[in-house]
């Protein structure tokens, strides 16, 4: 007898047949059953979530469609490519905006206002100090990554940056 079917006969007799044995079916059953169990309650789980985010928007509205928020721009922000902060105190209905400017030094803020233009809210800056003629910074805010975008106009030179400033935490 070959040594294969002699260990075949082995289990058979000791009631571990790899192939067929009870045991293993039971195994295989219950795992089935334990893999459908989590995918209902992840279906379930998913549905849930989105049931949940429609019933907090507005009618009509999904929350990635309301009207954007220039409150959203209060806070201190630096400029990734340098030192430059501004820090946007407040905003009032008007679009008046309270904000300051450091270079690393307080620059003299001379006009700061907010807008809403279509689904932006954009933050419009002028400088007027020892070297910042009339330079300024027209930005707007980036929702998904919580950061200003734009254009710094470096008045004396007489030229236009991109920017990005990030929220300071």
């Amino acid at each position: 007898m070959s040594a294969s079917k002699h260990r075949q006969k082995s289990l058979k007799e000791h009631g571990q047949n790899r192939r067929s044995g009870p045991k293993r079916k039971l195994f295989v059953s219950l795992g089935i059953l334990a893999a459908l169990a989590i995918i209902v309650v992840l279906l379930l789980v998913v549905r849930s979530g989105r049931e949940t985010e429609r019933k907090s928007a507005a009618p009509g509205i999904t929350p990635r469609a309301q009207e954007p928020n220039t409150q959203r721009l209060i806070g201190n922000w630096v400029r990734t490519d340098g030192r430059y902060i501004i820090a946007v105190r407040s905003v009032n209905p008007e679009g008046q905006v309270d904000a300051a400017y450091f270079n690393p030094r307080p620059i003299n803020v001379s006009r700061a206002e907010a807008v809403v233009k279509g689904k932006t809210a954009r933050l419009f800056i002028e400088l007027r100090d020892e070297g910042y003629p009339g330079s300024t910074y027209t930005l707007e805010y980036d929702s998904t990554n919580d950061a200003l975008v734009g254009v710094y106009f470096q008045a004396v030179q007489q030229q236009s940056y991109n920017v990005i400033f990030v929220r300071l935490k």
